[in-house]
């Protein structure tokens, strides 16, 4: 709802993409040495730290009424997200050892799918005036006030399951400190850099992230440029939503019988041509179509490569290497909606979904190709293992 909230205020193409960058621009900065931080103390109070700043600053965005404190905001949010990120993906990674990594990240990815599913079509549905007070009125946030609100309590309710798992695994973060000291945050990171197949990874996650921000960020541009109610818009995210959850209940199914790198290749293929297709679509119906296959294909993707990254590094860095990560990651979502802003105010928006879709396939062709020279992508791993044993 944050472009939506921009579009209230008077934004246009170039202020929702410096907008939607400023997400990434503290996590940037801080989701390695978060890594490290997770590294040496567990992940289950980063759980609970990350949600408490996205609920403290949801709250806070009841009241804002300038684009230079919704972009504020909107990096506050990013900031928690990475934090939980971070942690979340660390504390899956760990339980249960190598096997059965793979099914583990796509269970964590439903599970992100459900809250995708659902929160667009709530937040489109209370914006369109499900829920009516005339309280709202006396707002700054006015139709998106009770949005806000509602991501406040999500966030606060997710705080409080987090400080109750951090009683449970304080002695897990005593005994894997020690281990996870040795070295220096710099030091750790070369060694994650330097293990096979990490770079590979991070860039596939990189074009998947950049193309999932974009197609958040200017759909409900190329929504009201085609006349689509905010409700439609929030629907087709939800759809989005739903077939990525489709996708990753099915992947444990598919990686028992297709290596990963073609699960991935195959995913990014179908997603980018997708994406392509987007503007050109015309038609509720049609919409409705290519955002499922958007989804489906996005789906698969994002699990393997936490999978890939975490089976590649030992567990004394693996929150360092998804970190590290995620910090190539923030690096698109800092950088991506600018240029796509950049491109939209000089072409118009059909150019950023043209152009995120083309990359989308080039990734495609490069995991291919990986997939055929790397065996931890190209063969089929017996038991679904995500990498080198622990």
């Amino acid at each position: 709802m944050i472009p939506y909230r921009a579009l209230d205020m008077g934004a246009g193409p170039v202020e929702i993409g410096l907008i939607a960058s400023g997400f990434a621009v503290l996590s940037l900065i801080a989701a390695l040495p978060i890594g490290r931080w997770v590294d040496r103390w567990g992940p289950s109070i980063f759980i609970a730290g990350g949600m408490t700043l996205g609920a403290i600053t949801s709250l806070a965005l009841v009241w804002v009424d300038s684009l230079f404190m919704l972009g504020v905001a909107y990096a506050v949010i990013g900031l928690g997200h990475v934090v939980n990120l971070v942690a979340a993906q660390t504390l899956v990674g760990e339980r249960g050892g190598a096997k059965g990594r793979d099914e583990r990240y796509g269970t964590y990815a439903m599970s992100v799918s459900v809250g995708q599913l659902a929160g667009p079509a709530l937040a489109g549905a209370l914006a369109a005036g499900v829920i009516g007070w005339s309280g709202w009125a006396d707002l700054p946030s006015t139709r998106l006030a009770p949005v806000f609100l509602l991501a406040f309590l999500v966030d606060g309710g997710a705080a409080l399951i987090g400080l109750v798992h951090l009683r449970r695994v304080r002695m897990v973060a005593r005994q894997r400190t020690d281990q996870a000291l040795q070295g220096s945050m710099l030091i750790a990171a070369r060694r994650v850099l330097t293990r096979p197949g990490v770079m590979r990874a991070m860039l596939v996650s990189v074009i998947v992230v950049s193309s999932n921000d974009v197609l958040m960020t200017y759909l409900p541009l190329l929504g009201e440029l085609a006349g689509l109610s905010v409700g439609f818009v929030g629907l087709l995210l939800s759809i989005r939503a739903g077939a990525a959850l489709l996708s990753r209940s099915a992947l444990g199914y598919m990686l028992r019988r297709v290596a990963r790198g073609y699960v991935l290749t195959a995913g990014m293929a179908v997603a980018g041509v997708s994406l392509l297709t987007l503007p050109f679509s015309s038609g509720e119906v049609n919409l409705i179509v290519v955002m499922i296959l958007v989804g489906f294909g996005l789906g698969l993707v994002q699990p393997i490569t936490m999978a890939w990254v975490a089976g590649e590094t030992p567990p004394a860095d693996r929150a360092t290497a998804l970190g590290l990560r995620l910090t190539g990651n923030r690096a698109a979502l800092l950088t991506v909606p600018a240029i796509m802003g950049l491109l939209a105010g000089a072409a118009g928006v059909t150019v950023t979904f043209v152009v995120m879709g083309c990359v989308v396939i080039g990734g495609a062709a490069s995991a291919l190709a990986t997939s055929i020279r790397s065996p931890s992508l190209g063969r089929l791993r017996e038991g679904g293992d995500a990498g080198p044993a622990d």
